[in-house]
């Protein structure tokens, strides 16, 4: 993931768990990959300041101290718990 000076975010890379925020379209033998940066939509009216990245889950924090999760929560890793929530592919606000 990339946070630009603006407060945008860009992920690209593997998403078989939804840890780029996005859907992306599957390649190969299933596997669902984003090859170039794209920005991820779902958090165009937030100001992102930092970002950090798991194996698969990724999260953000915005100006106003909020933090959004998503990919897997398959031990709630994500804060939410994790029968509601076995993955989430796009931003979900903690808080």
């Amino acid at each position: 993931m990339a946070v630009t000076n603006t407060g945008a975010v860009f992920s690209w890379g593997e998403n078989d768990f939804g840890q780029l925020g996005m859907n992306t379209p599957k390649k190969g033998k299933g596997v669902s990959f984003e090859s170039k940066p794209r920005k991820i939509e779902s958090l165009a009216k937030e100001f992102v300041i930092d970002a950090a990245c798991g194996e698969n889950h990724s999260l953000v924090l915005t100006n106003e101290k909020s933090v959004w999760l998503w990919g897997s929560n398959k031990q709630s890793q994500l804060g939410f718990d994790s029968e509601s929530y076995p993955m989430i592919s796009t931003p979900k606000k903690l808080f």
